[in-house]
């Protein structure tokens, strides 16, 4: 089936043309003006909807494939069918919910925000009885059609139920969420909002005085209206006795203005930049409900979520769900904490389980349990029970994640899946472990082998349509060292583990065929592009199937290196060095050095040659230079004090290797690592030249700051990334000992800088005040600023100008290249221009560039004054 686009973007209709092919036959059936279609979960029916020109035919119908009989199944001028939904799930084995199908159906006015639907349920299409319909407008009962504008109370209860249904008067079935039945179609889930008066349906404007005509000059003798009452400022009032704001309704008539203001208010939930960017979710953001088909064929509506529990997470089965409410904990900066309810589906009502709660694991397959980590372990709730459960308090290793490195609450290392009984679930740390929901004493699946030989076992999803695993079963592996990076694949057939393939590369993921014992992955090492292999369950016998890059032989290229330093306090770490293929024995090559946090575990990753807003580390692999990347080792506090500990401890083990010249070295980083370049540039001499891209040099103005998404700084620095952990006024000498723009007077090594002027993550002007502050003292410092880029480069020329630019500068610092001359004296904003012009009358003159080759002549120079 295809979909046709639009030809007419303008056009008040959504439907197109749908084109079924039939593949055995070979022939093909046009049905005009479909909007939504979909099949049936056999592939034998296609329900659609159809939106056409005036509303005339709009209608939903099925088209049975083998027979192609079409039926209308409910068709009405000028309404809008949407949401077209099918029931059932083939794993619950329920042949009769396969038969289900719901849409909504309903028709906007302009004197209401929302479209008020009518929702159309078939439990059983396939009998051709008429759909079941909830429609909370019968005929005539169309009055009081919105809520209040200022009535947002969203109490389930409170609503009187005037349609008969249990649907509170203020809500509409909204087609702005998705539907859902239950497995047994029982059920259909449905997303509401709350209908309010359009707002030109909020005020009247000012009465016409007696006599006065209307637009077109006639009507009864009134007087002439004189305009909107200018009244004396700030003295409008309420009926209460209070002052009227500017913007409000007085007595239904429209104010005499409204202003374009934003009102930040310090007792805001969420301040006005996090408001606006949020809006668009804000205005469509919907509310669960449930449509339950009581015996008889009765409809009852039951509220799930509302204003006051914004979300619920329902069970597969449909039969129960947990809600969640963060309105106590909404914040700037604050852990996303929440309290968590059990919602019974039947009645709506609300049972509190967990206060100030920050990480959920989710239902098991059953619906029968709640998972969520708690006080470092492992928690269940049992929803029948209304028990709670410390499932890990007895395990033999403890799972919370020993590698986060950031302030506040460690998370788990995660679940990798639920055992195919529902009693257990199966978690990971090296090794893997069945954990049991009754108290029985937790099992090492892998023996101890993992944690052994620090290798990490995950298991791999061989069937997507399972939602368990059977533990009787065979179960396939990714394996990862820790320290070795080798990676590969294993089989754990009960107590038995065996490896397939586990050596120096990287593998993606194992996926089997459907009908047969085989599978494919992706190999790669530095050396070697991913191209992809197919491969018996076993990997007795495996076949490379494409050479997607046969090009690369004839380059220079190189290999990679794993080695290990130590922090001064003993920690262990490691780093990747990358050498040229036409290394020599003994030789000290120039190096540059690439950091972002961890980068050890790509020592077998292929790094694909490209244009970006990063050096090409393979290009200057290629051109003789050595490439380090070095693991970095935090603690909460001075990040930036941390990676320079750690760089510059892995330029020591390396250049006790004898591999590079410590005279020579170069370091790169962008975003996080470009600010800790920045400060490594003002705490440091060890460097003979520095790239830093993106950078916030200025961590005190930053805090405060606003970022692309409207929110400020305050929970990257404290819990997140920055890894500060704590606010800028408790401890005020920390930021400004992290910022390099305080410590300008102290760099003393060339310093490139790169930044879009448009970057939204980290405000442009941290790298014009931190070259503002070198310019002050004389320090050699070049800003390469490129309007229209964001927080990385997207377009072509400037990624390629980057590149250059970048190649140059480090070719003259490491190798003494020649000065290019934008680095001696710059470029002046009119050369700039004359240059950018100039390439546009080339591409005039001949065809863009892509014509004959000109006869020789002297290249013209941009920088003339």
């Amino acid at each position: 089936m295809v979909k046709k686009r639009s030809a007419d973007s303008e056009a008040e209709y959504e439907g197109t043309d749908l084109i079924v092919r039939y593949l055995d036959s070979g022939m093909e059936e046009l049905i005009a003006y479909v909007d939504e279609y979909g099949a049936d979960e056999s592939g034998a029916r296609l329900a659609y909807t159809v939106d056409g020109p005036a509303g005339e035919s709009n209608g939903v119908s099925l088209l049975v494939l083998d027979t192609r009989v079409r039926t209308v199944l409910d068709a009405e001028r000028e309404m809008t069918y949407a949401r077209l939904t099918w029931g059932g799930d083939p794993d619950e084995q329920v042949e009769t919910a396969l038969d289900a199908l719901a849409v909504l159906k309903g028709k906007d006015d302009d004197e209401l925000t929302e479209r008020v639907n009518a929702v159309l349920l078939w439990p059983a299409v396939s009998d051709g009885s008429e759909p079941l319909v909830l429609d909370p407008r019968p005929e005539g009962n169309e009055e009081d059609e919105g809520a209040d504008e200022d009535s947002e109370s969203s109490d389930v209860a409170a609503g009187a139920d005037a349609n008969g249904y249990g649907l509170p008067t203020e809500r509409v079935l909204s087609e702005k969420g998705a539907l859902r039945w239950s497995p047994d179609a029982t059920r259909l889930f449905v997303e509401t909002r709350l209908q309010h008066p359009a707002p030109s349906a909020l005020c009247e404007p000012t009465k016409k005085k007696q006599g006065e005509a209307d637009e077109e000059g006639e009507g009864e003798e009134e007087d002439e209206d004189e305009g909107p009452t200018i009244v004396q400022m700030a003295t409008r009032v309420s009926d209460d006795g209070r002052p009227l704001g500017p913007e409000e309704v007085s007595g239904g008539v429209c104010p005499e203005f409204v202003a374009d203001v934003d009102i930040w208010h310090v007792g805001d939930e969420r301040i006005q930049s996090i408001q606006e960017s949020r809006a668009t979710a804000d205005r469509n953001r919907t509310h669960t409900g449930a449509i339950h088909i009581e015996g008889g064929g009765e409809l009852r509506f039951v509220q799930l979520a509302d204003e006051t529990m914004e979300t619920v997470q329902i069970t597969d089965d449909g039969r129960s769900a947990i809600g969640a409410d963060n309105r106590a904990y909404r914040s700037d900066w604050r852990p996303n904490y929440q309290d968590l309810y059990l919602v019974d589906v039947e009645t709506g009502d609300r049972t509190l389980i967990l206060e100030q709660q920050l990480r959920t694991l989710g239902f098991d397959p059953d619906g029968k349990h709640f998972l969520y980590w708690k006080d470092r372990d492992v928690w269940s709730y049992d929803l029948e029970a209304a028990q709670h459960r410390n499932l890990s308090a007895d395990a033999p290793v403890n799972f919370e994640n020993e590698l986060f490195d950031r302030f506040g609450e460690k998370p788990p290392y995660g679940i990798a899946g639920w055992a195919t009984n529902g009693d257990a679930i199966v978690m990971h740390r090296y090794d893997l472990y069945r954990v049991s929901l009754d108290g029985d004493a937790t099992e090492n699946l892998t023996q101890g082998f993992g944690q052994e030989n620090k290798i990490r076992f995950r298991v791999i999803d061989m069937d997507l349509d399972e939602d368990e695993f059977d533990l009787s079963k065979p179960l396939y592996l990714s394996a990862y060292g820790e320290w070795t990076k080798k990676a590969g694949f294993y089989r754990l057939d009960g107590g038995d583990l065996e490896e397939l393939v586990f050596d120096d590369a990287r593998y993606g993921n194992l996926t089997k065929a459907e009908d047969a014992d085989v599978a494919i992955f992706a190999r790669q090492d530095f050396e070697t592009f991913p191209d992809f292999w197919w491969s018996d369950l076993g990997h007795e016998s495996r076949v490379q199937i494409t050479d997607a890059n046969p090009q690369q032989a004839e380059y220079n290229w190189g290999r990679r290196i794993l080695f290990d330093y130590y922090t001064s306090d003993g920690i262990r770490k490691q780093g990747t060095l990358a050498i040229p293929d036409d290394y020599e024995e003994g030789e000290r090559r120039p190096m540059l050095i690439n950091y972002y946090e961890q980068n050890s575990q790509n020592l077998h990753s292929y790094p694909t040659p490209r244009f970006q807003g990063s050096p090409n580390f393979a290009g200057y692999v290629s051109d003789g230079y050595l490439v380090m990347q070095p693991d970095i080792h935090f603690r909460i506090g001075p990040s930036h004090e941390h990676m320079l500990e750690s760089i510059e401890l892995a330029l020591d083990a390396v250049i006790e290797m004898g591999y590079v010249d410590p005279d020579r070295v170069a370091l790169h980083g962008h975003s996080y690592s470009g600010q800790g370049s920045t400060y490594i540039a003002t705490h440091s001499n060890r460097f003979a030249a520095i790239v830093a891209g993106a950078a916030a040099t200025n961590l005190v103005s930053d805090f405060n700051a606003l970022w692309g998404g409207g929110n400020n700084a305050h929970s990257y620095d404290i819990y997140g990334q920055g890894r500060l952990g704590t606010d800028l006024y408790s401890d005020f000498e920390l930021y400004v000992d992290q910022s390099a723009v305080h410590h300008a007077a102290d760099m003393n090594t060339p310093l490139l800088l790169l930044h879009g002027e448009d970057d939204a993550t980290v405000r442009w002007m941290h790298s014009v005040e931190f070259y503002n502050g070198l310019r002050w003292f004389g320090k050699d410092v070049t800003l390469l600023s490129y309007p229209g880029e964001g927080h990385g480069l997207r377009q072509y020329e400037n990624q390629k100008d980057f590149q250059i630019r970048t190649r140059q500068f480090i070719n003259h610092h490491l190798r003494g290249a020649p000065t290019p001359a934008w680095m001696e004296s710059g470029r002046t904003f009119i050369q700039k221009e004359r240059a950018i012009e100039m390439m546009k009358n080339d591409e005039k003159g001949n065809g863009g560039g892509t014509g004959e080759s000109r006869s020789p002549s002297p290249p013209l120079n941009p920088y003339f004054p």
